[in-house]
């Protein structure tokens, strides 16, 4: 009976009284609003709390959940307005964790708990986006600085780089990335090249030519040859032939990144 509910209850089928009952049942410790935040150490050492807490602030609740090296952070308040941007750095602050070290992944806040498993997968990506675009370290940024950047990237529906992020678990996704990177990889191997290189130079330089051959020390000439190669290998000398090459380098980032430090969801 227990487990027929639950099924109910995760698939929304449970009326909302019911429902909230049922929350209470299984998460006795959150409030009406969470957010879920994924912390990943920058050295790959463990993190763990000195001492457990049961409050990150005031009117806010805190779970602590370690997983391989990281920490899984639920952050629960009774309203949305103390789950903000600024309000959650100060919570963090309190939870004897060296965050400032860490790359950090928020979910959008969540309602209830029907969405939990949601929350906590927005909150890996926000991380994984995170680390893919190498956002600074605090404690490496000048005191002035720190206090106006924020260290935590929240999960944006609408961003490209995480729409990018989510369809690594599609089949057609790695298909057309492992497509092309098989092809460059044989091409490099048998010619001891780095088109790979030239291309990654390439796709950060926003398609400057002039900017890529800077980053490589080498002539624009040379990039503008290897770049037209790499068309002409992964036969994609289209209008979109950048589009196509962005996302190619884009998903591999991804890839080696979650593979690298969330193999347990990819």
């Amino acid at each position: 009976m227990k487990e027929a509910l639950t099924e109910l209850y995760r698939s929304g089928a449970v009326p909302v009284e019911i429902g909230s009952q049922i929350e209470e049942k299984l998460h006795p410790y959150l409030g009406d609003h969470t957010r879920c935040i994924v912390a990943f150490p920058k050295n790959g050492q463990p993190l763990a709390p000195v001492m457990p807490p049961s409050k990150a602030n005031v009117g806010m609740q805190s779970i602590l959940i370690p997983y391989e090296s990281g920490m899984l952070v639920l952050l629960s308040s009774a309203t949305a307005e103390e789950l903000a941007g600024e309000k959650i750095l100060s919570a963090m602050t309190v939870l004897d964790l060296p965050f400032s070290d860490c790359w950090l992944g928020a979910s959008t806040t969540l309602t209830g708990t029907r969405q939990l498993d949601e929350g906590i997968l927005q909150a890996f990506l926000a991380c994984a986006s995170n680390m893919i675009n190498g956002a600074p370290s605090l404690s490496s940024q000048p005191e002035e600085e720190k206090a106006a950047a924020s260290p935590i990237i929240s999960f944006a529906p609408n961003s490209v780089e995480n729409l990018l992020i989510c369809s690594c678990w599609s089949g057609c996704s790695r298909q057309f990335y492992q497509q092309k990177k098989q092809i460059l990889d044989d091409f490099d191997r048998q010619h001891g090249s780095d088109l790979l290189g030239t291309l990654s130079a390439y796709i950060e330089a926003i398609g400057d030519l002039i900017k890529a051959s800077k980053m490589l020390y080498q002539h624009a000439n040379t990039v503008r040859y290897r770049v037209a190669k790499i068309k002409s290998l992964l036969d994609i000398d289209t209008p979109s032939s950048y589009l196509e090459l962005y996302v190619f380098i884009k998903l591999m980032r991804a890839y080696e990144t979650l593979e690298k430090t969330f193999p347990l969801i990819i």
